[in-house]
Order: C-alpha cells, then sequence, then structure tokens
C-alpha cells in the first residue's frame, strides 16, 4: 500500500506542484523527491511492478503526449507564419504601388523576412527540443521496461537495496531529463 501511495503523491506533486515552475525548480524538486524515495524501505517485487506500470503508464505516457502536442502547435504555427511571411515578402517584391516609394517596399519585405526568420528560429529551436523529448522517452521507456524484466521478480518480498536505487535513479534521470523538464 505504501509504495503506490508514494508514488500517486509524486506524480500528482510532480504534475501540478511543478507544472507552472521554472526549470530549476522543477529539477530541484523532482531531485529532493529522489532523495525522500531513496530513504524509503524498499518495496516489494509486486509493489515495484505496479510502481513501474504506474510511471510508465501515467507519467512517461503524459510527457510524451504533451511534447507531441507542443511540437504539433508550434510546428503548425510555425509553417503557417513562414508561409505568411514569404508572401509579405513576394508581394513586397512585385507590388506595383510599393514601387514607387523604396522605403515602403523595403519596410515590407523586411517584415516578411522578419516573420521567416522568427519561424525558421520556432521551428528548429523549440521543435527540435520536444522532438529530442519524445526520442528521449521513448527510449528510456523501453529501457525501463527491459529493466523490470531483468530486474524485478514476482516473489513477495522486498526487492534488494540496490534494485530499488536503481529504479528511482532511473525515473529520477526520466524526470529531469533537460529537453523534457520544461514540458512537465
Amino acid at each position: 500500500m505504501r509504495g503506490p501511495l508514494a508514488l500517486l503523491l509524486g506524480v500528482l506533486l510532480g504534475v501540478t506542484g511543478c507544472s507552472s515552475g521554472k526549470t530549476a525548480e522543477k529539477q530541484a524538486f523532482f531531485s529532493a523527491g529522489r532523495e525522500v524515495k531513496r530513504k524509503q524501505p524498499p518495496p516489494t517485487h509486486a509493489e515495484l511492478r505496479k510502481d513501474v506500470d504506474l510511471f510508465l503508464e501515467n507519467d512517461l505516457l503524459l510527457t510524451f503526449d504533451k511534447a507531441r502536442a507542443r511540437e504539433a502547435k508550434s510546428s503548425s504555427m510555425a509553417k503557417i507564419v513562414f508561409v505568411g511571411g514569404m508572401a509579405t515578402v513576394v508581394a513586397g517584391a512585385t507590388a506595383g504601388g510599393l514601387k514607387e516609394n523604396a522605403g515602403a517596399q523595403a519596410a515590407v519585405i523586411g517584415a516578411g523576412a522578419a516573420a521567416m526568420a522568427w519561424s525558421a528560429y520556432r521551428y528548429f529551436g523549440p521543435v527540435k527540443e520536444l522532438r529530442e523529448c519524445q526520442e528521449f522517452l521513448a527510449v528510456r521507456g523501453a529501457y525501463l521496461r527491459q529493466w523490470e524484466a531483468r530486474s524485478v521478480g514476482d516473489a513477495p518480498v522486498p526487492v534488494p537495496e540496490k534494485t530499488w536505487r536503481e529504479y528511482v535513479d532511473l525515473v529520477t534521470e526520466i524526470q529531469v531529463h533537460g529537453s523534457c523538464l520544461p514540458v512537465r
């Protein structure tokens, strides 16, 4: 009972308590959570297996879905702004009324180019980081599942201290990863 309750409390605090904080605050929160969990007595094999399942199905999957949704939104917006900027550049370069006023033509072309540059920054910066987060979560989630198959049995006895610490460290590593922490 203690294991699932501690995990639930950790997930709730991790999802709601840190969602508006800065990255450094989130990292400190998850690191402090790791220290608290490491001091707890190891759960039984069955409890740990349940904790792994809950972490993978709730925390990891939620973060993955949030990163995917943010990527789609940012990517879509960047593409729209890029096309709009390109249209503004073309309109500024070809509009007959602007040819008589070089300053106005330069301003329109400059505004379009600035919009294109901003969209490129958004596309290759934050969108790339969100993709890295998704890749990281997919790889580390698969690794955690393999680790579970190797290290956690079905015995009604507590897992070894080393196994418990490995699990806590693996979960914390996933929670504080640089490209995913802003998504949490």
